[in-house]
């Protein structure tokens, strides 16, 4: 496989927005595999819909602001910038997050 075409992400399995209307699809602009690129959020989640997501999901929607990088989300996390683009990987995948 060549670097100028990316393996597509792999579809998740599941999703705690099923049927909720926020089904969206985006492509990265810039490689997901690079801690410095930009989550922004797509939509602001109600309270509700927050609670569906797995904790680790939570954690790295709460810290998407638009500004912080995929390494500094990790730093702030304590966790490696690869587990936060895994998640990453699926709240893009979810439609409720896009690179800025």
């Amino acid at each position: 496989m060549s670097p100028a075409n990316p393996p597509a992400m792999p579809p998740v399995p599941w999703s705690p927005y099923s049927g909720s209307g926020i089904q969206q699809q985006f492509s990265p602009a810039r490689p997901v595999n690079n801690p410095t690129w930009i989550p922004g959020k797509v939509d602001i989640l109600s309270s509700t819909d927050l609670s569906r997501l797995p904790r680790p999901h939570f954690q790295v929607y709460a810290n998407v602001d638009g500004k912080r990088s995929v390494a500094e989300i990790a730093y702030l996390l304590r966790t490696t910038p690869d587990r936060i683009e895994n998640i990453l990987r699926d709240l893009v995948s979810w439609g409720l997050v896009r690179p800025v």
